[in-house]
């Protein structure tokens, strides 16, 4: 039950010895992390401690843990995700932007430009996923790195597996999408707007609650907000509950980090875009300024809000495409979360 990033790690060297143990109690210390604690609790599992997994570092500089390549082979849908990440952050590189990626079909053939050592490591990641044990409704991430002497496999995770999800063409679509993360259909029971990245405690406490007593809602916020692009605060480490979200407003041209990939992934949907204006939500997207000239100081949202409105959302990755639509064709009214 364990989801991609869920746990950090770090690095410990030779020079470290002094405080080693220090640097051991912090990884060890990830186990009280606010969205493990969360995950563990939804899934009613016992508290009972880390175990912690030592690994002798991957690399062909002895002075630092410097790979030649690290990335990680996702088999999420009819076609898997080959994403290269930025070996100048080993550790790290699950947590920012992926520098390269293709998708790799069932046979491990990648269909796009590529050389031949990328040729060569997607068929046969394709062809150890597909050795590895088979579980319903689940498919493999195989995480890697590389040096001279060869690939390294250095975690294995089950993830969720859909296929193909068809996108229906109609005007009854309230979304633009422009990018796709996920593959499935869901029906999200009300909408949680989180317009800013920096909630107050009480909003903070009040985002738990509801987050805890509100499984399957649709959240929607900025790129900043769900990415911490710009120093907020990690969201995902205090909401786990949603079945889709909305990344609306400007993109700044950064996608997501694996790890928040496939988080998103795990079940639920993201798409990137606007809404248009079928619905009246294109509001969500505008600034506080923007808001109180369009439509008056009593609707600026500054902080976590929530609608009832339900909303339908189908999305698939490989075609990038996506749908939202009103589920009984209505949008309620937003109501501070500080006053639920």
């Amino acid at each position: 039950f364990r989801f991609p990033g869920m746990y950090v790690s770090d690095t410990l060297w030779h020079k470290d010895v002094d405080y080693s143990g220090v640097i051991t109690q912090m990884v060890l210390e990830n186990y009280d992390r606010a969205s493990a604690k969360m995950r563990r609790q939804r899934l009613g599992m016992p508290d009972v401690g880390m175990c912690l997994l030592i690994q002798e570092p991957i690399s062909d500089d002895v002075r630092f843990f410097a790979p030649q390549y690290t990335g990680v082979f996702s088999d999420i849908s009819q076609q898997a995700l080959l994403l290269f990440n930025q070996s100048s952050a080993p550790l790290e590189s699950m947590q920012i932007s992926p520098r390269m990626r293709f998708w790799v079909d069932e046979n491990g053939i990648i269909d796009d430009k590529h050389n031949e050592f990328e040729a060569d490591l997607a068929y046969r990641l394709r062809k150890l996923s597909q050795d590895l044990p088979k579980i319903e409704g689940k498919g493999w991430e195989i995480e890697f790195v590389g040096k001279s002497d060869g690939t390294y496999v250095v975690q294995t995770t089950p993830v969720f597996k859909k296929g193909k999800v068809i996108v229906p063409e109609t005007s009854e679509n309230i979304f633009d999408a422009k990018e796709v993360i996920g593959t499935n259909e869901i029906l999200a029971h009300g909408i949680l707007y989180i317009p800013s990245p920096n909630p107050s405690t009480i909003e903070l406490e009040k985002l738990v609650e509801f987050d805890v007593k509100h499984p399957g809602y649709c959240l929607t916020a900025s790129h900043n907000v769900i990415t911490k692009a710009s120093g907020g605060f990690p969201l995902f480490d205090y909401v786990i509950g949603p079945f889709a979200v909305l990344d609306i407003g400007q993109r700044y041209e950064t996608p997501f980090a694996p790890h928040l990939a496939q988080f998103l992934r795990e079940g639920r949907v993201a798409l990137n875009g606007e809404f248009n204006n079928k619905s009246g939500l294109g509001k969500l997207a505008l600034k506080p300024h923007d808001m109180q000239v369009r439509s008056g100081k009593e609707d600026i949202m500054l902080g976590p809000h929530y609608s009832p409105t339900r909303l339908v959302v189908k999305a698939d990755e490989i075609s990038n495409k996506g749908y939202v639509a009103l589920a009984d064709g209505t949008v309620n009214n937003f109501v501070p979360l500080i006053n639920l």
